[in-house]
């Protein structure tokens, strides 16, 4: 999933398309930003040109990977009864996936 993120051409234009609709967004330049369900932090590079980025994780490893190759605060949680910060958001971000 690390070499995947950073170089499969679905997650790189992918990341593309986020950051424009992001900068449509008219963010003030500190605004706080999360991402829910990070993975190992493939999005959050991209985030941080947009604010204060924060992160959380199910996954052990993902969210320790993530944390240290980004220097993001990543912490482990999840939806909905897991929320790791107390703290309200700007913006959060989120990947939905449904299982068929």
């Amino acid at each position: 999933m690390t070499k995947q993120q950073k170089e499969h051409w679905w997650f790189k234009a992918r990341r593309k398309i986020i950051d424009k609709i992001i900068s449509k967004c008219n963010l003030l330049n500190n605004a706080k930003i999360l991402e829910i369900g990070c993975g190992t932090g493939g999005n959050l590079l991209m985030l941080k040109k947009h604010g204060n980025v924060s992160a959380m994780e199910l996954d052990e490893f993902a969210a320790e990977y993530a944390a240290h190759t980004t220097d993001v605060d990543v912490r482990r949680g999840w939806l909905p009864d897991n929320i790791p910060y107390n703290e309200k958001f700007d913006l959060s971000v989120t990947k939905i996936e449904q299982s068929y």
